[in-house]
């Protein structure tokens, strides 16, 4: 590159090297006529003295600056050519932190099922959604339907994928979609050891229109209900009036009906729910069928703690 000259005129009251540069303004368009002028200078020229001298004193400091007129030859810096660019420098993953914390929640709960919702607290919901879907392509997680993620596990016997549980499904479906819901009498009958029979297909009634989700060879299947069949949803009650609902027939048989009894009193026994489903069930009977308050009045009256094992 070749090199180019700066001037930098000081303004000061009586500098004539700046009158003298201004009226002669295109000189400075060629660096070497510029010289040849301070060297030369014409003759006649008020200012020619002047020019002489800064001409030595150029010449003195090795055309570095002079006191009048600061003039520099500029050459190639070096060091410009070393400047950083933000583009260049390196990018920090954002979400660096906010997988390790969202990882250490879901192992918390191995069982659950996660929505998006489920990590508001941990960072944006864009910043959440697009680390639930790299981890999902990673292999780090399952992705069982829109926005419901789980921990993947394997059958130690089969060598495959286990099936998420159907519950914890359920409970993630309600909270993604703020619903209320009731699972069907033969699940919640066999939830609670009342039968044996497993339904290939989990009805669910909710307050939203929602599609039917695959689990292996289940299915759940989401049917919409008015509120006031939903009176039940989300209380611990639930599952004991579902599943007396399914097994009505069933209690006309004296075999029958002692066999539910003695379940329904190991369940209310139970030191972790035991309480609760007792208390919701009390608070709740005016609001089930007269021939199921018969039947768990005699029950609720009974200490729990005489319950055979």
């Amino acid at each position: 590159m070749s090199s180019s000259l700066i001037v930098v005129l000081r303004i000061g009251a009586g500098n004539r090297a700046k009158a003298d540069l201004s009226a002669r303004g295109p000189v400075l368009r060629d660096p070497n006529v510029f010289e040849r002028h301070l060297q030369h200078p014409r003759r006649g020229n008020s200012t020619g003295a002047a020019s002489g001298e800064m001409a030595a004193r150029l010449s003195a400091r090795d055309r570095g600056v002079s006191e009048n007129c600061s003039i520099f030859r500029t050459h190639t810096l070096p060091f410009v050519r070393n400047l950083s660019h933000i583009s260049d420098m390196p990018i920090v993953e954002p979400d660096t932190d906010l997988r390790s914390r969202l990882l250490a929640r879901i192992e918390s709960k191995p069982d659950e099922v996660w929505t998006p919702g489920d990590f508001a607290d941990l960072g944006a919901r864009a910043a959440v959604d697009k680390t639930l879907q790299r981890l999902a392509a990673a292999g780090e997680l399952r992705r069982i339907d829109r926005g419901l993620y789980d921990r993947p596990r394997t059958n130690n016997l089969t060598g495959r994928a286990t099936v998420p549980d159907y519950r914890a499904v359920i409970r993630a479906v309600t909270r993604r979609d703020r619903a209320r819901a009731v699972i069907d009498g033969m699940t919640a009958a066999n939830d609670l050891g009342l039968t044996t029979a497993v339904p290939a297909r989990i009805e669910v009634l909710v307050d939203a229109r929602l599609k039917p989700i695959k689990l292996g060879t289940q299915e759940i299947h989401f049917k919409y209900a008015a509120p006031s069949r939903l009176y039940w949803a989300d209380r611990p009650g639930m599952r004991v009036v579902q599943a007396l609902h399914w097994m009505q027939d069933m209690l006309t048989q004296k075999g029958e009906r002692k066999r539910i009894q003695a379940t329904l009193r190991r369940l209310f026994a139970d030191p972790k729910h035991g309480e609760a489903i007792r208390e919701d069930l009390r608070a709740g009977l005016s609001a089930v069928p007269i021939w199921m308050q018969e039947f768990l009045r005699e029950i609720l009256r009974a200490d729990p703690h005489e319950a055979k094992p």
